[in-house]
């Protein structure tokens, strides 16, 4: 299978350099890698000396500019995705902090289209680095389990909304199902991997979860950037209500707390409960709000998101 390798890029730090040179010697070599590189305004000059860098590490390194005021989520993405060259069959999606996390993931994600023709997507298992917090590696654990996964729309009884559950902070997709499918749907706030995701899972196409396909990414994030990310997580599914109309809802966030607060107390972290607690109380906040983002005027909607652009070109009724 050829594949290129598709990252939106704003602001990177060491990491980008990381995981560049990952993939150039990863045991299944993409073709190309293309890199979306916003441009904050004013700014224009210091992003073109950096695709200058990023472009001189490697042949196959292609870099695009993005002005900042038109990036969005799904349209940036498949923007990069009409920018392949023919002949890839699939594409995989990154994002600039999630380092591979050995030379295999590649190769482990072909692997989930070698074997099964119906594979629209396979994405892989998130890992924390050594400094993420319990509370973190805990929320992973749960997430990116050690088993793998092939998921179709027979699940969703049991699943509910987490058969739809797919992140392209690394996923790799099928070309020509991508194609047919009309790709992500733009303009997106959020969640562009699981509204694509529940599509093809409905066209009757499979997503495969990947534990072997590894990558180490975590987000230690303050309360306020736990509230915005949740926000935009529940304005998202109001925005789409069609895609997930009929998916029950999951059932597992009250086990999910009840584990971390027990690991929380037998590794002796309990007085870090009450925070925990704190920080689960900001994200069901922020989703509730997002989810009646109709509600609020269109100035308040900025100020609960952490995706401000959007509302500035789509502030939607």
């Amino acid at each position: 299978m050829i594949f290129d390798v598709i990252i939106p890029v704003y602001k990177p730090d060491e990491k980008l350099d990381v995981i560049l040179k990952s993939l150039c010697r990863q045991v299944a070599q993409p073709r190309h890698i293309l890199l979306l590189v916003t441009e904050p305004k004013g700014q224009e000059a210091q992003a073109r000396e950096l695709m200058e860098r990023l472009e001189a590490k490697d042949a196959r390194i292609r870099t695009y500019p993005v002005p900042q005021s038109e990036y969005d989520h799904a349209a940036t993405r498949n923007a990069g995705v009409s920018k392949m060259e023919d002949g890839a069959e699939g594409f995989l999606m990154m994002t600039q902090d999630a380092v591979p996390a050995d030379d295999h993931l590649t190769e482990r994600l072909k692997e989930a289209f070698e074997e099964d023709p119906q594979t629209a997507v396979a994405y892989a298992r998130q890992l924390t680095g050594t400094d993420a917090s319990v509370a973190e590696k805990c929320a992973r654990r749960f997430n990116y389990p050690a088993e793998s996964a092939v998921k179709t729309i027979e699940d969703l009884p049991q699943l509910g909304i987490k058969t739809f559950f797919c992140s392209n902070v690394c996923a790799m997709y099928r070309r020509e199902i991508f194609d047919r499918t009309g790709g992500f749907e733009a303009p997106a706030i959020f969640n562009e991997d699981m509204v694509y995701a529940a599509r093809v899972l409905r066209a009757g196409y499979a997503v495969c979860y990947r534990a072997q396909a590894q990558v180490v990414h975590a987000h230690a994030y303050r309360l306020k950037a736990q509230f915005q990310r949740s926000f935009d997580n529940g304005a998202s599914q109001a925005i789409r209500s069609e895609v997930f109309e009929g998916a029950p809802p999951a059932k597992e966030g009250g086990r999910f707390v009840r584990e971390t607060i027990r690991t929380l107390r037998r590794v002796r972290q309990g007085g870090r409960v009450p925070y925990f607690i704190l920080q689960c109380a900001f994200r069901y906040a922020g989703f509730a709000f997002g989810k009646r983002y109709r509600m609020l005027p269109n100035g308040l909607r900025k100020a609960f998101s952490m995706n401000k652009n959007y509302w500035r070109k789509e502030p939607r009724g």
